[in-house]
């Protein structure tokens, strides 16, 4: 089994809330004196029954350059996944977690959110953030080995998990270098490729042209300790988010929205975000302004090239004297949700604001967060079907580095009621996409 490396994860923290500029302070909980009551669990037989089915096709997305490409590694396992994983009416989650009886092992856990029911994919060694992929009209859970990140890895490969079948099947690799970032229509791959002691290059591959292009930095360098890339909904615009993290002081921040052909449609500086287009408009972003109670969300339309601040946030937050931030969309694009806290009063919580009478309801307060001690509301995420918001919390102030040993998800439905507590779990990665897509029946 893979063991579990911990890593301070102060960086994500302030990257997608605090623009930190310095390392701060480990928090050290106090360890729970009962674990909830774990929900039934499922999980795959000791040994995987092999069977005699071939791997899914994979699109090849280009002839690799620097080496030759692999042959397929023979794998064919099959996990016994239950049946509510492939249900279209089941809500689903996929995170990192701990395997329930051993908490120095990392595994890749789905979660039923109705029933609490889990079911883990046991790994060998240490892999790549988990995600969902759709190909030929099929979901898969795609894992890549060894965990890296960047330059060409001749010894890289990828796993796909048929959640419908089980499955698990090792396609060919394309062996080609960076994190790749796929558009929804399925045309464009975009790479970002990370180069040690200067600036990230970022090429997109037309598919349907078989045509690669390399991005142009407007900023020519000024940002280049992360290179975050996303795909609007429509697959019209690619923004590129160039973060600086100096020494001290905020972060800083270069955006950069792209034509899929490679020209630069809108340039910005110093407009904090993570990447989140709004799920019902193909032309807003969400991004934050100011900083602890003066913090608000914003709305960037790259169309109109317009910005909107919900300013209420702010008046809401110094009424309560809070601080606020992980801002997110609801599932539908209707609000903006966010956490807010404050480490003297306890007053901790999740709220939305409606964007279009800014009425602020708060679904999640400071009752539902005391557990065997209070805990901090982090990244929150609401599911297709808008029936439920999952929420991670620690028990650790949002300006502190975090312990993952007592990250929890929780789930909460969306009118605030049926607080649970599903399973201790790690920070998702940038995307955010931890609910299962919606399957057509």
């Amino acid at each position: 089994m893979k063991q579990i490396v911990i890593v301070l994860m102060t960086g994500l923290f302030c990257l997608s809330l605090l623009g930190c500029g310095q390392d701060t302070a480990v928090s050290t909980p106090t360890p729970l004196a009962q674990l909830p009551t774990e929900t039934a669990s499922l999980t795959p037989s000791s040994s995987p029954t092999s069977i005699a089915t071939s791997a899914p096709t994979l699109t090849q997305t280009a002839t690799p350059t620097d080496t030759p490409s692999p042959t397929a590694i023979a794998t064919l396992i099959r996990y016994e996944i239950p049946t509510w994983v492939a249900d279209p009416d089941t809500s689903v989650i996929l995170l990192e977690s701990f395997l329930s009886s051993d908490i120095d092992t990392v595994t890749v856990s789905l979660f039923n959110a109705a029933s609490g029911e889990r079911f883990d994919l046991l790994t060998s060694e240490e892999f790549s953030y988990p995600r969902w992929v759709q190909q030929n009209g099929q979901l898969f859970i795609s894992l890549n080995y060894p965990k890296s990140e960047g330059a060409i890895n001749r010894d890289a490969y990828q796993e796909l998990i048929n959640t419908a079948t089980g499955e698990l099947t090792t396609p060919i690799s394309d062996t080609l270098p960076g994190q790749k970032v796929e558009s929804p229509n399925g045309r464009y791959q975009t790479r970002v490729i990370k180069a040690l002691g200067a600036r990230d290059i970022v090429i997109t591959l037309d598919r349907e042209i078989g045509e690669e292009i390399e991005l142009t930095d407007p900023f020519e360098g000024r940002y280049r300790s992360n290179t975050q890339a996303k795909w609007s909904p429509d697959s019209k615009y690619l923004a590129v988010n160039r973060v600086s993290h100096p020494d001290s002081g905020p972060y800083e921040y270069g955006l950069t929205i792209y034509l899929p052909t490679g020209e630069i449609f809108r340039q910005y500086e110093g407009l904090p975000t993570i990447i989140q287009w709004a799920p019902n408009s193909f032309a807003q972003m969400l991004y934050w302004r100011g900083e602890g109670e003066n913090r608000a969300p914003c709305i960037l339309d790259v169309i109109n090239d317009s910005k909107r601040c919900l300013d209420r946030v702010i008046e809401w937050a110094r009424q309560q004297n809070v601080k606020v931030g992980f801002f997110s969309w609801s599932f539908d694009g209707t609000k903006v949700g966010f956490s807010h806290w404050n480490t003297g009063t306890a007053n901790n919580g999740l709220c939305f604001i409606n964007l279009l009478d800014e009425d602020i309801q708060c679904p999640v307060t400071s009752n539902e967060l005391q557990l065997e001690y209070l805990v901090y509301p982090y990244f929150h995420y609401g599911s297709p079907d808008g029936q439920y918001v999952a929420l991670v919390t620690n028990p650790a102030n949002p300006e502190d580095a975090i312990d993952p040993y007592f990250t929890w998800l929780t789930v909460v439905n969306s009118n605030g009621t049926n607080f649970r507590v599903l399973n201790r779990v790690f920070i998702p990665s940038f995307s955010g996409e931890i609910w299962r897509p919606p399957i057509n029946p």
